[in-house]
């Protein structure tokens, strides 16, 4: 700080001993100079304490707590597994064991009366058929056995629940130039913006600008897929799979190398598309009843050449 005396303390009228700060452009004293300054020592403090903070609660720290989240899901998911395939191995063991332990008895029995009869042949009609229908009975006790199965088994709870990665940072200055580009990230909170350049556009081409809910993308196709919302060619909208026309003014402006930005504003259940050449932004709002979270980028270009 400066000496500055033809000016009084800012803070106390004294004209004595003024001093001016190059910071804020005021006028101190002596005493309210000290002052100032140690106002500005815990300012830089408190500063320096939240660059700490932040430093500690780093990416990396954040990396390490999700990694440990994915190896608890894979350990559980395992010990699922195993559970479940030590309760069938026992079961098996069990049922197999008891009907192969009876069957084989029976058959050694059977064999030994039998042979005795084949033997001495002192066996008669009776003796036959309490030997046929003891047999019949064995093949089926066998028969029980061999209908046990494994089969999958469909439940509506998920055995184990698939994870997925929910919020990935989007590259705003990354261009694609597919014909067909289903962006695999899932939004479902926050604000994302998918950049990217219409480089084989003809007069021709059908296009499909939007989103669909990744709990219903087994037709990727818009008009086969009861979730997407976006736009399309000859100034149509598409809202949950139906074509709108005249949606908030609609016009498709597209050309050739135009270059879209493509915004998921989820917080605001919303979506909206830009033409960088023209300036033109519009605007869809999304209904998360036909379209629930969480949101996937889909952009299709066909040309019919």
């Amino acid at each position: 700080m400066s000496t500055h005396r033809n000016q009084c303390c800012i803070t106390c009228g004294k004209t004595a001993g003024v001093f001016l700060c190059p910071g804020c452009s005021r006028t101190f004293c002596l005493v309210h100079t000290t002052e100032h300054r140690h106002i500005l020592e815990q300012q830089l403090d408190e500063i320096i304490f939240n660059e700490k903070n932040l430093t500690e609660n780093t990416t990396d720290r954040h990396r390490q707590i999700l990694m440990e989240q994915v190896d608890q899901w894979e350990q559980q998911s395992i010990d699922k597994i195993h559970q479940t395939a030590n309760n069938i191995r026992n079961k098996l063991a069990q049922h197999t064991h008891r009907y192969s332990h009876t069957i084989g008895e029976d058959l050694v029995l059977l064999k030994k009366e039998l042979k005795h009869a084949r033997d001495n042949g002192n066996y008669f009609e009776k003796d036959i058929r309490e030997w046929t229908q003891r047999l019949s009975q064995l093949k089926q006790s066998f028969v029980k056995q061999q209908n046990m199965r494994i089969e999958h088994v469909e439940t509506l709870t998920p055995f184990i629940r698939k994870i997925a990665l929910i919020g990935e940072p989007s590259d705003n200055n990354q261009l694609l130039e597919h014909e067909q580009a289903t962006i695999y990230n899932e939004y479902a909170w926050g604000n994302h913006e998918v950049r990217f350049i219409l480089q084989e556009y003809q007069p021709t081409s059908r296009i499909f600008i939007g989103i669909i809910s990744r709990k219903a993308t087994n037709h990727a196709d818009p008009y086969r897929n009861p979730t997407f919302y976006g736009w399309g060619k000859y100034n149509i909208v598409y809202l949950h799979g139906t074509i709108n026309t005249n949606y908030k003014n609609y016009r498709n402006d597209i050309e050739k190398k135009d270059v879209m930005q493509l915004t998921l504003d989820c917080d605001r259940r919303k979506i909206q598309l830009y033409n960088e050449r023209t300036k033109i932004r519009h605007e869809i709002d999304v209904d998360l009843a036909k379209c629930p979270f969480p949101w996937v980028p889909h952009i299709r270009l066909s040309n019919l050449s």
